[in-house]
C-alpha cells in the first residue's frame, strides 16, 4: 500500500515509468492534471512510449471531467518533441473513437431495425393500421420494446388466451 499524498514520486520513484504513472495519479487526485502535464513536458518526456503517453491522456481525461483539453495542448508546447507526439497520440485516440462510435451507431440501427421489424409484424398479423416509419425511426429502443410489449399483449389476448 502506497500513500501518495505522502509520497513524492517524481523525486522518490526509481523506475520512470511508474514514476510518470504514479505522479499522474498523485496529481490526478489533487486535480492538478495541468500541473503533472507541464512536468512531463519538462523532465522525462523521452521515457514515455506512446502507448503510455496515450494511456495517460485518457486517464487524466477520465480522472477530472472539467479538465480542458487546450490547457493539456498548452502545457506540451513546452517540448516541440512532446507535443507532436501527444498530437498524434491524440489523433488516433479520436479515429478510434469515430470507429467505436460508428460500430456502436450499427449495433443500435440494427437493434432498432428488430424492433420496428417485430412491431410492424405484430400490427400487420393483428390487422391494426401500420404505424409510419417516420414515427418509429424517431423513437428510442425503449419507446419501441414498449411498443412493442402492448401490442404482443393484445396477441397474446387475443390468440393464446381467448
Amino acid at each position: 500500500m502506497l500513500d501518495l499524498s505522502q509520497y513524492d514520486p517524481a523525486a522518490e520513484e526509481e523506475d520512470p515509468q511508474m514514476r510518470i504513472i504514479l505522479n499522474l495519479m498523485k496529481l490526478a487526485r489533487e486535480r492538478e492534471l495541468v500541473r503533472f502535464f507541464e512536468w512531463l513536458a519538462q523532465s522525462v518526456v523521452f521515457q514515455v512510449p506512446d502507448s503510455l503517453l496515450g494511456s495517460l491522456l485518457l486517464y487524466a481525461l477520465h480522472a477530472d471531467s472539467e479538465l480542458d483539453s487546450e490547457q493539456i495542448y498548452r502545457s506540451l508546447t513546452a517540448n516541440p518533441q512532446l507535443e507532436k507526439r501527444a498530437m498524434s497520440v491524440a489523433e488516433k485516440l479520436k479515429a478510434q473513437g469515430r470507429v467505436e462510435g460508428r460500430v456502436e451507431g450499427r449495433v443500435e440501427g440494427r437493434v432498432e431495425g428488430l424492433w420496428i421489424g417485430k412491431i410492424q409484424a405484430l400490427e400487420e398479423f393483428l390487422e391494426k393500421p401500420p404505424t409510419s416509419p417516420e414515427f418509429l425511426a424517431l423513437r428510442s429502443i425503449e419507446e419501441l420494446e414498449a411498443m412493442h410489449q402492448v401490442l404482443y399483449c393484445e396477441y397474446e389476448i387475443r390468440f393464446k388466451r381467448g
